[in-house]
């Protein structure tokens, strides 16, 4: 009797829908419809959630860390964070919040994106899952449900449904009832695993039951016929669908049904009719499926491994916000991509561009330093590394498209101009981006790897016979795609460890040993990396950064750096011989082994860098100058930056 009741119930509603009732404990439960194939509405939110409260819980992740999404990188949108017309600082906590509650769609990206694929997907097969897989990041699913409806992209897609008058009629008409998705059942799964404390810690999970209570209306979702089906974005009630599609990136991967709308949502036709409401008293099913209990969580919260960050300085000022005093992350959008970044302080922008394998967090010392300058610093991850878009073609890190990437940030950043400064492979990127865009790049500091003009044979070949009988020279080493990482990537922490040390003062190879950057016929890398102690800058805090990091995107992106020497000498041949003009800056450690094979460059500064103001060395120092030795770093940084001129 039931069963007619709730049927009877969607048709005096004029829509058709689902139901499935389950207690908390126990197996009992009632479902209408429950086992049929839907189209979940923002189904990848669902893991998003859990995922992020786990990374709390673990300390993998700070809560009250501050992110500003910047204007204009955003996702566009008709509700939330999408609406604000200027830069938005917030918690992960709070994204969350905004995520579950109004479907915020820039605040998942920056989620997505931090957490990464593989993390979400890890988390839909500890609920048990299976048939779900997350294939792309947010960005690119909602550019090609744009597509579908034949518009540019999401952000033509958002403009158009806002003025044209055939727009809602036009969404309302693209999803056919036609889907591989889902049933109802599924859904509950996340909510019971967070209701008792399964995805992630207790004080997760009470976090986690509080959210999904402060939604304001039912998610709408559609798709065409396909191969696969496509999350939408939620709605608030009286709202169009926004979603509809093709096969796209989060494919629910199961058996081709015919459906309607989702959970007891209106159809497309009927937009604006009020949802139906039911709660019947008894609801006994005769044969319930077989489901265990899943079990409560009694462990206790972990301390997380940050420095609790305070609240916000930023304050109102006419309508402005100054700078933050403490470091805060962004995504910025570029001509190809995005490139997240680290930035505090205020005044005169400094762009500080790490090496390999490196990331921001290679400059956590001289961010404060520079801020407590007076200095806007800022962090970037380059491409291929941390949040940054990771390109699958290898001519994508050529170092056109490198500078091409910190032009775009100086933009986004609401500047003219900046100062410049790289270490290792960051010193190129600075360096080129100097000498390309001398109008944005007034100045250039270039720690550890000095300023090489273009000309000479092609690279390869000149890195073909740098090894000689000793062995190949490591760059050549990396050429071959695949070869680096299959060493590498097996063992990410243990690898760094000794690459780390085999760089630096104090725990390099001796003179009599062999050296670290030749591969012997047959070996590896790792092979001429000194086993021991870590090198006293990197304690166990750095190092599970570093292979943290490393771990979740693999070592591809940034080993493609390498790959595309060739192709910037091909690039820059009308710069061939062309000296850096702008004021400079040379730092590098006395024990260096890289300046082996660099101290002609050196040598040629008095040419090559007519703007030289200052070049120094240090004593009993290695390959990582601004973490082997940051105060003096930081003092011959600050020193330059205040003689500039302007």
């Amino acid at each position: 009797m039931a069963v007619d009741e709730v049927r009877a119930v969607f048709e005096r509603a004029g829509c058709t829908g689902t139901l499935l009732v389950q207690p908390l404990d126990g197996n009992e439960e009632f479902g209408f419809g429950a086992d049929q194939p839907v189209v979940p509405a923002s189904v990848v939110k669902v893991l998003v959630a859990p995922a992020a409260e786990t990374w709390f819980a673990e300390g993998l992740l700070d809560p009250r860390e501050r992110v500003v999404l910047g204007a204009p990188g955003r996702i566009p949108g008709l509700a939330g964070v999408s609406l604000f017309e200027d830069d938005v600082a917030l918690s992960w906590r709070d994204m969350v919040v905004l995520m579950l509650t109004i479907s915020d769609n820039p605040c998942t990206d920056a989620l997505m994106n931090r957490l990464g694929v593989d993390t979400l997907n890890a988390t839909a097969a500890r609920l048990g899952l299976r048939n779900t897989a997350v294939r792309s990041d947010l960005r690119t699913l909602l550019d090609s449900i744009g597509q579908d409806l034949g518009r540019a992209g999401w952000a033509d897609l958002v403009d158009w449904s806002g003025r044209a008058p055939a727009a809602e009629s036009a969404l309302a008409d693209a999803g056919p009832p036609t889907t591989r998705a889902l049933t109802p059942a599924w859904a509950p799964v996340r909510r019971r695993a967070t209701w008792c404390g399964c995805c992630g810690s207790c004080g997760a999970g009470r976090r986690g039951r509080r959210k999904p209570a402060r939604g304001c209306g039912p998610s709408w979702a559609a798709s065409s016929p396909g191969t696969g089906s496509r999350a939408g974005s939620g709605r608030p009630c009286g709202w169009p669908p926004r979603a509809a599609g093709s096969p796209g990136s989060y494919a629910m991967r199961s058996a081709s049904s015919r459906t309607r709308t989702a959970a007891g949502t209106p159809p497309p036709s009927s937009p604006g009719r009020r949802r139906a409401r039911t709660t019947p008293r008894s609801m006994p099913r005769s044969a319930p499926r077989p489901r265990t209990p899943s079990p409560r969580c009694t462990a206790k919260r972990p301390e997380f491994p940050f420095t609790r960050q305070p609240k916000s300085t930023r304050q109102p000022m006419g309508g402005l916000m100054t700078h933050p005093t403490e470091p805060t992350h962004r995504l910025v959008s570029t001509e190809t991509g995005r490139i997240h970044l680290v930035e505090q302080g205020s005044g005169p922008l400094v762009l500080l561009v790490h090496g390999f394998p490196e990331s921001w967090y290679s400059w956590r010392h001289q961010l404060p330093a520079l801020a407590a300058a007076g200095y806007r610093a800022v962090a970037i991850d380059v491409r291929g590394y941390g949040r940054s878009s990771k390109p699958a073609a290898v001519d994508a890190y050529r170092l056109t498209e490198l500078v091409a990437d910190n032009v775009s940030v100086v933009r986004a950043l609401g500047e003219e101009s900046a100062v410049i400064v790289g270490h290792d492979w960051g010193s190129p990127i600075a360096s080129t981006s100097g000498l390309l865009r001398p109008e944005v790049f007034r100045a250039v500091g270039m720690l550890s790897v000095p300023f090489t003009p273009r000309g000479g044979p092609r690279p390869t070949e000149l890195f073909a016979h740098m090894g000689g009988e000793q062995g190949e020279f490591y760059i050549s080493y990396f050429q071959e795609p695949g070869r680096a990482e299959a060493e590498i990537e097996p063992d990410v922490r243990g690898w760094l460890a000794g690459f780390y040390r085999a760089l630096s003062a104090g725990t390099m190879p001796g003179p009599d040993e062999p050296a670290p950057y030749l591969i012997s016929p047959g070996g590896t890398l790792r092979d001429r990396c000194p086993d021991g102690p870590p090198p006293g800058w990197l304690g166990k805090e750095e190092l599970d950064f570093y292979a943290g990091e490393f771990e979740r995107t693999g070592l591809t992106g940034p080993l493609n750096r390498y790959r595309n020497m060739d192709r910037d000498w091909t690039d820059l041949a009308a710069h061939d011989g062309a000296p850096l003009t702008q004021p400079s800056l040379f730092i590098a450690g006395a024990q260096d082994v890289t300046l082996s094979w660099l101290s002609g460059a050196v040598k040629a500064f008095p040419v090559t860098l007519p703007g030289l103001v200052s070049s120094h060395l240090l004593d009993d120092c290695g390959h990582w100058v601004q973490q082997e030795r940051p105060e003096e770093t930081n003092r011959l940084l600050i020193d330059w930056l205040a003689g500039l001129p302007g």
